[in-house]
């Protein structure tokens, strides 16, 4: 329950900054500014990088779950929850 309140923290925050970052940036040029770059992609980067950490770490759940269970492993099983 805690990692669902985090999660939906995180992307609350991230969209609310995205929102945010494009209401106060200029009308679209040809000469963009690094500035410019940084404050409308930068949320966008963090949230697809949250995504792919989180699916990462399932996956490494999963992974040693199996284990766990093909070796009957309680200590595999258990540590499988340090992943999520």
């Amino acid at each position: 329950m805690t990692g669902i309140g985090v999660g939906y923290h995180s992307v609350d925050s991230l969209l609310s900054m995205s929102q945010s970052a494009a209401a106060a940036s200029p009308p679209p040029t040809l000469n963009l500014t690094i500035e410019t770059l940084e404050a409308t992609l930068h949320p966008k980067y963090a949230a697809a990088m949250a995504v792919v950490s989180m699916l990462g770490k399932e996956w490494m759940y999963r992974a040693t779950y199996e284990v766990g269970e093909l070796s009957n492993s309680t200590v595999l099983k258990a540590n499988a929850y340090h992943h999520r």
